[in-house]
């Protein structure tokens, strides 16, 4: 009974986009506080499906940050393979989130894991209007699957939401401040297999 159970369980939909997806899976990841200044194209969602796999609790160790908001900034630019994506797009290839910058939803998080929708971000310019400046936030998502990622004990948070610090603060505090509003779109910087950074960043043109 057992192994039919796991089998069954381990039954999760696949990244069905191709590049950064097109206009005709894009939808808004908003939370309660978080109002996008410019225009963006939504459709619905399908049905969640969580992943099964148990995220290891992660030793406290030294990271190498490679991918780092000290070094990418809290808006990252496309990455190589992103697919002209914002961070390292959104078709990591597994399950498993690699390590790389990656936009979407955090749907919950404790101390040790968040459970994240994986989501791509681009700017489409205005085709009426020259300046690269003008047009709008694109979050496409066509995938139902949700990854639960480990985060690093000395895991930190950057916010341009009012009401936070400037400065990078503990993940811990993150967590009892968003708590009541989750979901909610963050960046997650993943080095070594774990979340050392979310950068949480309101969509504004």
């Amino acid at each position: 009974m057992g192994s039919f159970r796991s089998a069954v369980l381990v039954i999760a939909t696949t990244l069905a986009l191709v590049g950064c997806g097109t206009s005709d899976d894009v939808v808004v990841l908003t939370s309660g506080v978080e109002t996008p200044v410019a225009t963006v194209t939504t459709t619905s969602l399908a049905p969640v499906q969580i992943s099964t796999t148990t995220a290891p609790t992660p030793a406290a160790t030294a990271l190498n940050l490679v991918f780092a908001i000290a070094t990418h900034g809290l808006h990252p630019e496309s990455l190589p393979g992103s697919g002209g994506c914002f961070g390292s797009g959104c078709t990591p290839g597994s399950d498993a989130l690699p390590d790389g910058i990656w936009y979407g939803s955090v749907q919950e998080a404790t101390m040790s894991t968040v459970t994240f929708d994986l989501a791509c971000l681009r700017w489409i310019p205005d085709p009426n209007d020259d300046a690269i400046e003008e047009g709008g936030w694109e979050l496409s998502n066509s995938s139902s699957q949700l990854r639960v990622v480990p985060v690093h004990p000395d895991a930190r948070v950057t916010s341009d939401w009012i009401g936070y610090p400037l400065s990078p603060f503990p993940f811990s505090d993150w967590i009892e401040g968003t708590e009541s509003r989750f979901p909610v779109n963050a960046w997650l910087y993943v080095n070594g297999g774990v979340v050392s950074e979310v950068g949480q960043m309101g969509l504004a043109g």
